[in-house]
């Protein structure tokens, strides 16, 4: 008898996470086997083949990540893992041609190299041949802002803080909710879809910041790197394991240097 098996789609993002997990249940369920897929793209072969590779490397590494998360309570369910380059509707349709049942976000906003479920997800539904589960993601109840400024934003969000800092060329104060992971004391940030944004180009150079988390602040230093500037590769490894999300190659990402001035507490 042959074993079911549900194919699921996965880019990082909440909603595919959510369904990752929905799959991995009911899968244990079923006595069903999973096969997490992430399709991904690369589109500025002019960068290197090295750097393509690190790319690629990590997007596995998300993939096998957000596995790990998924089966705790259920290690019984096998997973596979599976990184395809491709446009995301063509390669999960492709994956799930012989199987039982394909499992989608409902909306992604994760950038695993152009893996965003929730824009492809109407192509998967026209194109499978086997049934389609879209597994929903509840909206927030609370603002980024909201979530920053309450006395339980530790407990609420940890993975959020804000970056202040004085425009380059304005001189105005300037307060931006952002994600943030840490590698090796430093503070990282990941710009997404830089080239539609402008204030991360106040780091070209060094800049001094200060970084409010839990109603802490700190100062610091911060800059900004290119993909295929130095050290890029190791200060991105700690963002990609926090929040499981691979950068696109036109994103950037600020490295804060913590001061050693002692933090004060902040509003």
């Amino acid at each position: 008898m042959q074993t079911y098996r549900i194919v699921v789609g996965v880019d990082g993002s909440q909603a595919s996470l959510r369904a990752l997990s929905w799959a991995v249940a009911e899968a244990d369920r079923r006595g069903a086997t999973v096969q997490a897929v992430t399709a991904w793209q690369w589109t500025q072969p002019d960068l290197g083949a090295d750097l393509r590779a690190e790319h690629e490397k990590l997007a596995r590494l998300s993939l096998d990540d957000a596995i790990t998360v998924a089966r705790r309570g259920r290690p019984d369910v096998t997973v596979a893992a599976e990184a395809v380059a491709g446009p995301a509707a063509d390669v999960l349709t492709r994956a799930a041609a012989d199987a039982d049942l394909l499992v989608l976000g409902s909306h992604g906003h994760g950038r695993l190299f152009h893996a965003v479920l929730g824009s492809v997800a109407e192509q998967c539904i026209r194109a499978a041949v086997c049934p389609v589960v879209v597994v929903p993601v509840p909206q927030p109840a609370t603002s980024q802002a909201e979530v920053l400024h309450s006395p339980l934003h530790a407990l609420l969000d940890p993975g959020l803080c804000e970056v202040r800092y004085r425009g380059r060329r304005t001189g105005r104060r300037y307060a931006v909710p952002v994600m943030y992971a840490e590698a090796e004391g430093r503070i990282v940030v990941l710009v997404g879809d830089a080239p539609g944004k402008n204030w991360w180009r106040n780091f070209r150079g060094p800049r001094p910041v200060t970084v409010r988390r839990a109603g802490v602040l700190r100062r610091g230093v911060a800059r900004i790197l290119d993909p295929a500037d130095e050290g890029y590769a190791e200060n991105v490894q700690g963002y990609v394991r926090r929040h499981r999300l691979v950068p696109l190659p036109t994103d950037r990402l600020l490295v804060i240097e913590p001061s050693a001035i002692e933090p004060t507490e902040g509003a």
